[in-house]
C-alpha cells in the first residue's frame, strides 16, 4: 500500500528518498505536485524523513549582514548569464582558491540534475536560469563524501535545496560547505516541460541545451545537436506560451505556494537574485546585475574575493522589487482550470485557452499574421 507523505507539503527535494535505508520511499511527480510517497508495506516507521524534512523540522534562518548589486567583471561570462554572472564569477574564484567543487544544476540528457564540477571549463554548463524543478538524486552522497575528505563544496540551488543539503550533511564537516541559494518564483514538474515542447514538435532528447530567459528577455529557447544557434520555440515576436504560464505563477508545483524560504531572512550563506529596482544606469542593466545578500562571514569573504564589480544597493528598494523577499507567489484562482484541461487533453495550449482565454486568442492571431507576413515576403522576394 502506498500513501503520499503527510509530513508537510513536498518540495520535491528528494532527501527523505536519499536517507530511507528501506527503499521505501518514492517521489511522484503528478505535472501539478511533487510529493514523498511512501510504501508502508516496506516502512518500518523510523520517522528519519520526517526528522529531516526541510519543509518540517524548523530550519536556521539568518539575516543578511552585508547588501550588494553587481556584476562579473569578465565580459565574456557577464554575457552569457541570465544576469550579473555572480554566481559563475564566485565558483571560478571558489575553484582557484580553494581547489573546490561546485554543486550546481545543469541541463543533460533531457533532464535537469545536479552535478559535481571541479575545473573552471565544467562550470560553463551551470550558466543561466532554470525555470523547472530539478533533480538532487546522487548529489547528497557525494557531497558529503569529498566534504569528509576534506575538500570544500559550493552548492548552488534552490532554498529548499540548500535547506536539505544542509540537513543531510548536519554539522560535522559543515564549515568546508558553503551555500548559496537563488530567489526562487516557484518551479514547475519537468514533465509539463515536455508536454509544452512536444506540442510544439520538439524532441527533448534531441535538443542538447535550454534557455529559458536571454537577460530581461523571457522566452524559450532550444540549441539543438550539432546546431551553432539557439532559436525561439515560438516567432521571435511572440513569448511562448510556458514562458507566459511561468511569470503568471500557473504553473509552479503546489507546495511553492506556501514555500516558507520566502522571505526575508534567507538559509544560506550568500543569495544570488536579479537587482531589480536598480538606480544604476540603463545600459547596466541590460547587461544584467545582479542582486547579492550576504549572510555569514564566510560567504561575505567568498563574494569579496570574487572577481565582482561590486556596488551599493538601496535595500528597501531591492526587497520591494523582488517579492520573493517578502512571501511566495499566489496561486492564480484558475490554475485548477489549467491543469483540467492538460490532464483531460494532453495540450498545454489547451490549459492556457481554459486559464487565459483572452491571452490565447491573441497569442494565437499574433502568430498567425506574423506567418501571413512573413509567407507573404518570400512570396514578393522569388
Amino acid at each position: 500500500m502506498k500513501t503520499v507523505c503527510k509530513v508537510n507539503e513536498c518540495s520535491g527535494c528528494g532527501l527523505c528518498k536519499e536517507k530511507c535505508s528501506m527503499g521505501a520511499i518514492s517521489i511522484d511527480d503528478s505535472l501539478d505536485a511533487y510529493n514523498a510517497v511512501i510504501n508502508e508495506d516496506i516502512c518500518v516507521e523510523c520517522k528519519l524523513c520526517k526528522n529531516i524534512c526541510p519543509n518540517n523540522i524548523n530550519v536556521k534562518f539568518k539575516k543578511t549582514i552585508q547588501w550588494y548589486q553587481g556584476w562579473a567583471k569578465n565580459k565574456q561570462i557577464r554575457a552569457n548569464s541570465t544576469s550579473g554572472g555572480v554566481a559563475a564569477a564566485i565558483s571560478r574564484s571558489f575553484v582557484k582558491k580553494f581547489n573546490g567543487a561546485i554543486c550546481s544544476c545543469v541541463y543533460e540528457n533531457g533532464r535537469f540534475v545536479y552535478k559535481i564540477a571541479e575545473t573552471l571549463a565544467d562550470l560553463d554548463r551551470y550558466a543561466g536560469s532554470k525555470y523547472v524543478k530539478s533533480d538532487l538524486q546522487g548529489s547528497y552522497k557525494i557531497i558529503g563524501e569529498k566534504l569528509k575528505q576534506g575538500q570544500r563544496v559550493l552548492f548552488i540551488g534552490l532554498p529548499c535545496q540548500v535547506a536539505a543539503i544542509r540537513n543531510y550533511v548536519g554539522d560535522e564537516n559543515g564549515d568546508l560547505l558553503y551555500l548559496v541559494d537563488l530567489i526562487c518564483h516557484g518551479s514547475p514538474s519537468p514533465k509539463l516541460l515536455k508536454v509544452y515542447l512536444y506540442e510544439q514538435q520538439q524532441d527533448i532528447t534531441v535538443i542538447e541545451d535550454i534557455k529559458f530567459r536571454q537577460k530581461n528577455n523571457y522566452k524559450l529557447f532550444v540549441k539543438k545537436t550539432d546546431e551553432k544557434k539557439y532559436i525561439s520555440i515560438e516567432s521571435k515576436a511572440v513569448q511562448d506560451l510556458y514562458s507566459f504560464a511561468y511569470q503568471k505563477s500557473l504553473i509552479n508545483t503546489e507546495s511553492c505556494y506556501n514555500c516558507k524560504y520566502a522571505k526575508l531572512e534567507r538559509v544560506s550563506d550568500i543569495t544570488l537574485g536579479d537587482s531589480w529596482g536598480s538606480s544604476l544606469a540603463d545600459a547596466e542593466k541590460r547587461k544584467g546585475i545582479s542582486l547579492i545578500m550576504c549572510q555569514t562571514d564566510k560567504g561575505h569573504e567568498l563574494v569579496l574575493g570574487a572577481d565582482i564589480n561590486l556596488q551599493r544597493v538601496e535595500v528597501k528598494k531591492a526587497i520591494m522589487a523582488n517579492s520573493q523577499l517578502s512571501s511566495p507567489e499566489r496561486m492564480p484562482k484558475n490554475r485548477p482550470l489549467f491543469f483540467q484541461a492538460i490532464n483531460k487533453t494532453g495540450s498545454f495550449k489547451a490549459g492556457i485557452f481554459l486559464a487565459f482565454p483572452s491571452k490565447a486568442v491573441k497569442h494565437t492571431l499574433k502568430k498567425y499574421i506574423i506567418s501571413y507576413i512573413l509567407k507573404k515576403n518570400e512570396k514578393d522576394e522569388m
